[in-house]
């Protein structure tokens, strides 16, 4: 353990000792939060600036939560995780200095994050912390009733193998104001009520059946994460008496609204954020005519909407703040048309998994509702020939296919395509290619076709320009995925079980200079035809 002494630390320690006195206590305080994280691994800024908002160092200002953020990278105390924006590391230098100044203040840690611990911290080393994190870890139980009074902060998510709470848990826990229990396998949750001061309680990823019959007694809880409980049946109606409820996420969860009348949140006045699973489609039009929770809806899974055939983005203008759309196992789904767009839609993330009868993905010249799509992830749609419609998708970063049996192709760029493009019945092909991928060139005169006399041009065969990680997997009849062409921002491409794609669209004439790694068998690489007779650095293959 460090041992600070003006003459006798090392420099850079000394150095950033200093960066940190010069931080407001707040930021002081934020920065040390930090250190409840594994020592390596990223940090999610989403997630610090809730649990500083449930701990009261922000004061219900989001905002202020990331400036901070901003202000300890440029202290050099926290890194941006290389190219994704939404996360931050700190370096295990930074981590040490962390942990010894949380003992200079006289702070009560118990820090025992990513240790492959099996067992967790003996009841006597609870006892006097204000924060424990015993994440990520493979503890697979927590049968104790630690008396710790003065706890604020219990960090338990990423144990795998966790199944098991005692009864008696959270007995002497009056104090605790974030509980995080994701990633874990846990199936209940003990009764609860003691936790008084409770704000932020994550169950997301959890297998729990439903929610303790008391839980609406936590009257203070402001954020609530069930998402992706797959086994969620029942809430018990507590959800809607949680009156103080902000953050309110059953995104992807098993419980999920099958009838109008079960959309029985009204009472919920200060909520701002919503995720939400919907199951029948005369429930989303509900929603769609109720203004507040229209205004809160961020996250909305569509799910089993039986005779729901088609799709059109502009029917879900009401979700004003909608960011993310799943739809998946609406079998009878043949058309999804992301229209021509009059209002800003701000739609970034879009999954289409176990659709088999979508054949149409339609996307307008721009402005399209699809505009702002970062990730786009298709999976199980196999009546899906390709997919060039994703040339539209100017802001794409990710894009993931997998068990799509139908794909030939990820774009098409035959002279078939001109006679193609946007007829009044358009095939699966063509719909595919409303959705492919983002670029500003695939759509030279707006809403042109295009055939091969356009894309295959040099000086138009570009496009793709944020474009940082393509991932295939299982995608046996893929033959191409298109024609070489910039790929500016390209880091890593990633390809499983695809076993006739011969070849991947990048040389040395192109513009693909931060490409990292090229991921994949080693039967699938030495079978590998190149453009170009150098073909590819070896080094940037990754056997997989």
């Amino acid at each position: 353990m460090y041992k600070y002494k003006n003459d006798g630390v090392d420099e850079m320690f000394y150095r950033l000792k200093y960066s940190y006195d010069r931080l407001t206590a707040t930021q002081q305080q934020c920065f040390l939060y930090c250190t409840l994280f594994p020592e390596y691994g990223s940090i999610s800024k989403e997630q610090l600036v809730d649990y500083w908002l449930a701990e009261g160092l922000l004061l219900d200002d989001c905002g202020k939560g990331y400036q901070i953020i901003h202000d300890l990278i440029s202290a050099c105390l926290l890194q941006t995780s290389g190219s994704m924006s939404s996360k931050v590391k700190m370096h295990h230098v930074i981590r040490h200095l962390g942990l010894w100044l949380v003992k200079e203040t006289d702070q009560k840690f118990l820090v025992q994050a990513g240790m492959a611990l099996d067992t967790a911290p003996s009841v006597e080393e609870w006892k006097e912390a204000t924060r424990i994190s015993i994440m990520s870890n493979d503890i697979k139980e927590l049968s104790l009733s630690p008396e710790c009074r003065s706890l604020t902060t219990l960090l338990i998510q990423n144990n795998p193998n966790l199944d098991n709470l005692g009864s008696e848990f959270f007995k002497f826990m009056r104090s605790l104001t974030v509980l995080d229990l994701s990633h874990t396998a846990i199936t209940s949750l003990p009764e609860c009520e003691t936790l008084v001061a409770l704000q932020h309680l994550n169950l997301s990823h959890t297998l729990i059946t439903r929610l303790p019959e008391r839980l609406w007694l936590l009257k203070e809880l402001r954020h609530l994460d069930l998402s992706v409980t797959v086994a969620l049946e029942d809430t018990l109606n507590n959800c809607s008496k949680l009156l103080k409820l902000r953050v309110l996420n059953l995104f992807r969860s098993h419980y999920g609204i099958h009838d109008v009348d079960d959309l029985n949140l009204d009472s919920l006045k200060a909520l701002m954020f919503l995720g939400i699973t919907i199951y029948a489609e005369d429930v989303l039009k509900k929603l769609n005519k109720t203004s507040p929770l229209a205004k809160s809806t961020y996250r909305l899974n569509l799910k089993y909407c039986g005779e729901m055939q088609s799709i059109k983005i502009s029917d879900l203008n009401h979700l004003v703040h909608l960011e993310e759309l799943y739809v998946e196992s609406c079998y009878d789904l043949n058309t999804l048309a992301a229209d021509a767009e009059l209002t800003t839609s701000g739609l970034e993330l879009l999954t289409l998994s176990v659709l088999p009868s979508l054949e149409n993905v339609i996307v307008a010249p721009m402005p399209h509702h699809f505009q702002h799509i970062r990730k786009l992830v298709i999976s199980k749609c196999p009546k899906l020939k390709d997919i060039t419609w994703v040339l539209k998708l100017e802001m794409l970063e990710r894009l993931v296919v997998t068990h799509c049996d139908g794909m030939l192709k990820i774009i098409e760029e035959d002279n078939s395509d001109e006679a193609e493009t946007m007829p009044d019945h358009p095939s699966e092909g063509q719909e595919d290619n409303a959705v492919a991928e983002h670029s500003g060139d695939e759509r030279n005169g707006y809403g042109k076709s295009y055939g091969k006399s356009e894309l295959s041009d040099d000086k138009t065969r570009t496009g793709f320009p944020k474009l940082r990680l393509i991932v295939l997997t299982d995608v046996k009849k893929l033959r191409i995925i298109c024609k070489p062409r910039d790929f500016p921002s390209l880091e890593t491409v990633r390809v499983e079980d695809c076993p006739n794609l011969r070849s991947i669209p990048l040389n040395s004439r192109y513009n693909c200079e931060k490409l990292k790694q090229v991921c994949g068998s080693v039967e699938w690489w030495d079978k590998l035809e190149w453009e170009d007779e150098e073909g590819m650095d070896s080094k940037l293959f990754i056997p997989i």
